[in-house]
């Protein structure tokens, strides 16, 4: 069965609970940063990372997350990082690869 876009929104918004930042590659690769340590290894990367606090909610940064995953290319996948990111351990997916596929008409299903 396809992933509903409400079904994405909704595991997206979820994602973020309790994360650290978030972080995009600018082509498919969305990031949910749950630890201190995630966050410095990213950015020892050099991903731009957008810390969640007070200056930027959960919400934002869920609806940040769904403005990537609409830019990115076909290929995109968003995953939770804990610990340090270095070991595949600490990698869990919230949105497989091909998971979700934009409908024909996308813009109806998104205003349902």
């Amino acid at each position: 069965m396809e992933m509903t876009y409400k079904e994405l929104e909704d595991r997206l918004y979820k994602a973020v609970e309790n994360a650290v930042s978030i972080t995009w590659d600018e082509c498919h690769k969305i990031y949910v940063l749950m630890t201190q340590e995630a966050h410095a290894t990213m950015e020892g990367y050099g991903y731009k990372t957008l810390p969640i606090g007070k200056a930027f909610s959960e919400e934002k940064a869920g609806s940040q997350l769904i403005d990537w995953f609409e830019l990115s290319c076909p290929l995109r996948f968003v995953q939770q990082i804990t610990g340090t990111g270095n070991n595949s351990g600490d990698y869990t997916s919230v949105v497989d690869q091909f998971e979700y596929e934009e409908p024909e008409d996308s813009e109806d299903v998104k205003d349902e």
